[in-house]
């Protein structure tokens, strides 16, 4: 169980990169740098990447629903969202070809160590100091 929601969290890292570089460039006109360095460090074909694209973009309008909907309390609001992220890692996994997914851990594990990355010291989510 572990190991599925090691390799949900990489797949979405590596999906929110590629993301964020495209919303990047759409918003500034600069090129997709980071996206496509990942791109080809993975080897993602194009295919890939356009079906990640489209499984973001609806990620991406569903939680947006959710959030500004009035009629959900906090609670039900993080209750769908959850629903949802764990759906979109599902989809984001089955783009990706087990080598693929491979490839992105160990990156991201590499990423974490030279970063001195440890989740013991990141602050709890909503509380600043």
């Amino acid at each position: 169980m572990k190991t599925l929601k090691l390799i949900g969290g990489l797949v979405l890292s590596a999906v929110l990169v590629i993301g964020s570089a495209n919303h990047a460039a759409a918003q500034n006109g600069d090129g997709n740098e980071k996206g496509e360095k990942i791109k080809k460090e993975l080897g993602l074909s194009d295919k890939q990447t356009n079906d990640i694209k489209t499984i973001n973009k609806d990620y991406k309008s569903r939680v947006e629903g959710i959030r500004k909907d009035p009629n959900l309390d906090r609670a039900a609001k993080r209750d769908k969202i959850k629903d949802i992220r764990k759906e979109h890692k599902e989809k984001l996994r089955g783009v990706l070809t087990p080598e693929q997914r491979d490839k992105f851990r160990e990156k991201r594990q590499n990423r974490k160590e030279d970063r001195g990355d440890d989740k013991r010291d990141r602050r709890p989510h909503g509380r600043r100091n």
